[in-house]
């Protein structure tokens, strides 16, 4: 019910020509509806974009290896780095090709690449050591 209650606001609103600006911590509705998203954390904006942009953006990677070095941890674009033992997820931001290729000298090998959900982003946004920051 809620949903298509939402649906018809939007699409009514959105029919009209009007922006629709939508404050929700129900993240699987948001990306279902939006076309541009703004993440705030502790009162900043942490991400602003499209949709299409964050989907190419952001990348949720699995990797196995013997030993995760460091060194891949600390790779800039990395937000979060979850695991333990021989398996780790990583939330990143930026060249899909050059993560991967760092990780490949260091003997790790990706197990799955895809892009996380909303709630994964806000999740290693809001857990992240160091923020990673877009331009607005």
């Amino acid at each position: 019910m809620r949903r298509d209650i939402l649906d018809a606001i939007v699409q009514t609103v959105a029919d009209e020509g009007r922006t629709v600006l939508l404050s929700s911590h129900l993240l699987d509705e948001v990306e279902r509806i939006s076309s541009h998203l703004a993440i705030i954390h502790n009162g900043e904006v942490v991400i602003a974009d499209s949709m299409t942009s964050i989907v190419g953006k952001y990348h949720k990677l699995t990797i196995r290896s013997d030993s995760v070095p460091e060194e891949i941890s600390l790779m800039p674009g990395v937000l979060l780095c979850e695991g333990v033992g021989s398996e780790r997820t990583f939330y990143f931001c930026g060249d899909i090709e050059k993560f991967t290729t760092h990780a490949a000298k260091h003997d790790a090998h990706i197990m799955d690449i895809s892009s996380p959900t909303l709630d994964e982003l806000f999740y290693s946004i809001v857990k992240a050591p160091h923020i990673h920051r877009t331009a607005i």
